[in-house]
């Protein structure tokens, strides 16, 4: 009589079983259509997916193809894949639609007249920027490196603000203290305050990010395509930093997976002479968060060669 022995295949149980747990980043490479969007949503989807060790996901960056929108488009009672499913005989439904969460920075000279919404799965929000919660580093991604009279200034604006202190109040003070010619004034706290993105604690725009990132099966989105670019940086570091004090007061769940497309960028450009200043300081921001992995924030970047990311 022959007796059968069910053989486990290692690879495929890792591929198609429970994924690893994650240690730090992970980066994909790849030319141009080569696949390496596809690549990093199918794999963040199968962190998210698992039931037993569900990861949060945050994209953080789709890039100017505005790809983070690949979590909102509706696959279940779709046409096309119908048509797959009869084609290839398959049984199974397609792919899930994830409940998804698109925050808006308030910028309101450029922000979209209508925002997505796909009622109960796609939701959008507008949120603003405490001011309190702002620190000098995040100021720095859009001013560059500051010098001592202008971090100085910083730090006294940031000292006569109250709790009682509405928008207004702290943007006469700022006025008051902060020099008109500085780069301080001129580059971040008077076009910021023109927009309506920086508020106070007590504005209905803030949104709580403890209870964002405790919400495991909610897809976050941070959509920055409508917003310049020298103030994109000040938004994600923003953000990150925020998250990571979370996870070191032990706030929220530790398996976090932030998605950032194209992330040569901010790092292919070797030579410093070119590269400015505020790009220098996120480079730096974000290879700290990177090499910190371990407090539970795991980043996805893509780009099209490992030289394109050494920065990081």
């Amino acid at each position: 009589m022959l007796k059968r022995f069910n053989k486990i295949n290692v690879e495929r149980k890792s591929i198609f079983g429970a994924p690893p747990e994650l240690q730090g980043p992970i980066y994909f490479y790849g030319k141009v259509g080569s696949g390496k969007s596809v690549s990093m949503l199918s794999l963040a989807q199968k962190y998210h997916d698992h039931p037993e060790r569900r990861y949060k996901i945050i994209d953080l960056y789709g890039g100017d193809r505005k790809e983070q929108n690949y979590w909102c488009f509706p696959s279940q009672d779709s046409k096309y894949w119908n048509k797959v499913k009869k084609f290839l005989k398959l049984k199974e439904n397609g792919p899930k639609q994830y409940q998804v969460h698109l925050l808006y920075p308030l910028f309101a000279n450029s922000l979209p007249k209508k925002l997505p919404e796909h009622v109960p799965n796609v939701k959008s929000t507008l949120f603003t920027i405490p001011f309190d919660s702002i620190a000098l580093e995040d100021v720095m991604l859009t001013t560059g490196i500051l010098s001592d009279n202008s971090t100085a200034v910083f730090n006294d604006l940031i000292n006569n603000i109250t709790r009682k202190d509405d928008i207004a109040d702290i943007y006469f003070k700022a006025k008051k203290i902060v020099p008109a010619k500085t780069i301080l004034w001129k580059s971040f706290l008077n076009p910021l305050f023109d927009e309506m993105l920086l508020s106070t604690q007590k504005s209905k725009y803030n949104f709580d990010i403890e209870d964002e990132i405790k919400d495991r099966e909610t897809i976050t989105i941070i959509c920055l395509d409508f917003v310049p670019k020298i103030y994109q940086l000040f938004i994600m570091g923003w953000f990150l930093r925020q998250v990571n004090t979370l996870l070191d007061l032990g706030k929220v769940p530790r398996r976090n997976i932030v998605l950032m497309r194209e992330t040569a960028e901010f790092f292919k450009a070797t030579d410093a002479a070119i590269v400015p200043e505020r790009m220098k300081v996120f480079r730096s921001q974000l290879s700290h968060f990177i090499r910190m992995g371990r407090r539970g924030v795991h980043i996805f970047c893509d780009a099209q060669s490992s030289s394109e990311t050494r920065g990081i």
